[in-house]
């Protein structure tokens, strides 16, 4: 996997609730023109507990074959269940991206052992053969975090190639990067936008969270030149600005999407998502000029939704 942002692809749905296929493909383009290392499908972002197994795969898939191996694509493949179960429909959606990730939770209930967990783990990484696996530690069904000891156990089974960690804490992550071996193909990328950049100075090897559906240029800017005054104030626009970013989303994200120029809806699945009033989409308004603002003087191509649109209405 190579360093750099990760964005959590978000589902356009049109206004019945459907998938927009045609709409996910021109995303997918501009998120590849945004200069991202790789791409999470079908993901929290994605609203993926809320899609079917048949959308999940079909949603994989389209991303997998549009990207066409210009970058890594990983996807979830662990949505709850038996060992047996995931490890199933780990080999169908592995099929349609370059790794599969499985969220941490799923390997041992609410207050289980880290021996539970590793018991598991072993056992699903049997299960699954030589297929390239990635960690998340989802905050849903609940959050389980890893401890530097599991980190080192992961990568030393060389199975696991992506951890997407949402510790967001300083301390736990330079203990997680301490216990990863040398010369491992094993990759830490922060979704902790706070502390994105004191990350990537410890050893951290790119970002891979929410505000990379907005601004994903800014993102793979600071992953690649990490120190600098350009650093700095990218750092300190991303903090910011994730105020505004967080409530309601992914209907924030849509919203802001529309404002580049995608025909996107604010349809989410997701119970409980608020509905954006006239405040807050003045809010989203506001940092979308702030970041062309930003972006202008440092020399960061915004990418517009235009060029995408119109590849997708050729198609």
């Amino acid at each position: 996997m190579p360093d750099g942002c990760f964005p959590t692809m978000i589902t356009p749905f049109d206004e019945a609730g459907n998938v927009d296929m045609p709409l996910l493909e021109a995303l997918t383009e501009w998120y590849l023109a945004s200069d991202v290392a790789g791409l999470f499908a079908v993901c929290l972002s994605s609203e993926m507990f809320q899609l079917s197994d048949k959308e999940r795969l079909r949603i994989a898939k389209c991303v997998y074959e549009k990207v066409g191996q210009r970058v890594p694509v990983v996807a979830t493949g662990t949505f709850g269940g038996s060992i047996e179960e995931m490890a199933n429909f780990t080999k169908q959606i592995a099929e349609h991206c370059d790794a599969v990730v499985v969220v941490t939770a799923f390997f041992a209930e609410e207050g289980e052992s880290d021996e539970v967990w590793l018991h598991n783990a072993q056992r699903f990484c049997e299960l699954t053969g030589d297929i390239p696996l990635g960690l998340y530690e989802c905050p849903v069904p609940y959050k389980r975090l890893l401890s530097p000891d599991m980190v080192q156990w992961c990568a030393e089974t060389n199975r696991f190639c992506f951890h997407k960690d949402t510790c967001c804490d300083l301390d736990q992550i330079k203990a997680k990067l301490t216990a990863i071996p040398r010369n491992c193909n094993f990759k830490f990328y922060n979704a902790n936008v706070e502390t994105l950049q004191a990350s990537l100075l410890l050893g951290a090897h790119g970002f891979c969270g929410i505000c990379a559906n907005f601004y994903p240029w800014m993102v793979a800017r600071l992953c690649h030149q990490v120190e600098g005054d350009v650093a700095n104030r990218i750092q300190d626009f991303l903090a910011v600005a994730e105020n505004v970013v967080v409530p309601g989303y992914p209907r924030s994200a849509k919203v802001f999407l529309s404002h580049m120029g995608f025909p996107i809806t604010d349809f989410c699945r997701k119970p409980g998502v608020e509905v954006l009033g006239a405040v807050k989409r003045r809010q989203i308004q506001h940092m979308y000029n702030l970041m062309l603002n930003q972006c202008k003087p440092l020399g960061i191509e915004v990418q517009h939704a235009a060029k995408f649109l119109n590849r997708m209405r050729q198609d």
